[in-house]
């Protein structure tokens, strides 16, 4: 399981300093960007130099509690499910007191550079499939 933390900014909440909904699936993706970096997936070089992509193609979410200005959350991420053109990729976003405050899923499908769905490369499906057995 692969943690980041991140203090929530003031960009980041509503006149009453609690974080708008949809932020959540920011800070899922600002951890998969950064786990995907960690395991040398380097996102920005397969979509700028090969034209190859992970459109996310399915996402779920459930708030438990608030999140506030100023708190230090941590974003967990797991892979779920790895499947022939598409993974998933489960996260828990937690309050610095351990606290649950959201928990969502993103589905990414590889695409090839005329934008269709194609198999995972393999030595990315090897990655994932090593980080996948990490617990």
């Amino acid at each position: 399981m692969y943690k980041f933390n991140k203090k929530v900014g003031f960009s980041e909440v509503d006149a009453a300093g609690v974080m708008f909904f949809a932020r959540a699936f920011e800070l899922f993706h600002i951890a998969y960007e950064d786990f995907m970096a960690k395991i040398n997936l380097d996102l920005h070089k397969m979509f700028l130099e090969k034209g190859t992509a992970l459109p996310v193609v399915h996402t779920e979410a459930d708030y438990k509690k608030s999140i506030k200005l100023g708190e230090t959350v941590i974003i967990s991420l797991e892979i779920l499910d790895i499947e022939t053109r598409s993974y998933t990729i489960a996260y828990k976003i937690f309050g610095e007191d351990e606290t649950l405050r959201v928990k969502g899923i993103t589905k990414h499908v590889f695409v090839d550079a005329s934008f269709k769905s194609a198999s995972l490369p393999k030595e990315m499906k090897r990655i994932l499939l090593t980080q996948k057995g990490e617990k």
